[in-house]
């Protein structure tokens, strides 16, 4: 991978002249891509959703990116963008690993782990505050697996429980574990989600094997219990977007919903359960989020 003094090393630069990375995205990876590209002074396309809200769009042009809005889902995105890479000798950096494509998505999700590292050195400073069960948030999964990967390796023996959370219409992990045979499928769903960061349908297959292995419970959620947690921070003074929230609306989920009784008796959860979730993102769509905001939650 490069190092990050080349990147930043504008003499070494040059010598290579311009190029162009790409990327597909619902929104939080294509930002993180234009900002970089932007940073040392190249150019970058991101391939959207044309459904895609104009805030986040906005975004991601505020970074210098040429935005190309692709009628079609994030999984459409991602085959243009593989097919103009290769026809224009652009870099594609994909947070999802597909056919041979594996390095770059692979760097991504161990990017992630800088997020676990922080939180470990927090759970450090108390021992006792370890948490028992952990709610982690996936699209494609490199944010999933990076965690997953993270407490195998660092709370192995803690019997720290793991659960893969995602939009109900864009449940792929989910659905490859009912419906897969112990392969990664296409999401079963209609696509259609508030949490846009998670609305992806093909399971990284970087990611897949770690959830496969270290994942105790997938779980789906309706967009319902994503505008309750969402709610639910708000009132703690956090801003946290539809996907960000998921985490929290996962346990949400888990704590009420009827058809979770027996997931509720294993993971043995009571008052003195410690429960780790994580908010990955603002508030991305500002409309939508003052609108949640505002309303009553429904019975």
């Amino acid at each position: 991978p490069f190092q990050m003094d080349f990147l930043y090393n504008r003499e070494k630069l040059g010598k290579i002249g311009p190029f162009v990375f790409s990327g597909a995205t619902d929104g939080n990876h294509g930002r993180a891509v234009a900002w970089m590209a932007n940073r040392i002074g190249q150019h970058s396309k991101i391939f959207m959703p044309a459904d895609t809200k104009d805030a986040r769009v906005k975004n991601i042009e505020a970074e210098g990116a040429e935005v190309v809005l692709i009628n079609g889902t994030y999984d459409d995105c991602v085959a243009e963008v593989s097919k103009r890479s290769a026809e224009n000798g652009w870099i594609e950096v994909a947070d999802t690993a597909y056919g041979n494509y594996i390095d770059i998505p692979t760097w991504v999700s161990a990017g992630y782990s800088t997020i676990f590292n922080e939180i470990k050195s927090e759970l450090d400073k108390n021992p006792e505050s370890t948490p028992d069960i952990v709610f982690l948030q996936a699209g494609v999964g490199a944010f999933a697996a990076a965690g997953a990967g993270f407490f195998n390796i660092h709370y192995r023996g803690k019997n720290i429980k793991l659960v893969c959370v995602e939009p109900l219409e864009a449940a792929g992990f989910l659905d490859s574990i009912q419906f897969g045979g112990g392969n990664a499928i296409q999401a079963k769903g209609r696509m259609e989600t508030i949490m846009a960061g998670l609305n992806c349908g093909i399971p990284s297959t970087v990611a897949w094997p770690i959830l496969k292995k270290y994942i105790d419970l997938f779980l789906a959620i309706s967009d319902r219990y994503a505008e309750e947690a969402m709610r639910a921070y708000h009132q703690e003074g956090i801003i946290s977007g539809e996907s960000g929230a998921s985490g929290l609306a996962g346990l949400l989920t888990l704590l009420n919903s009827d058809k979770l009784i027996g997931a509720r008796q294993f993971f043995a959860i009571s008052e003195k359960t410690q429960v780790l979730v994580i908010n990955t993102e603002g508030d991305t769509d500002p409309d939508n989020y003052r609108r949640i905001i505002a309303e009553k939650p429904q019975p």
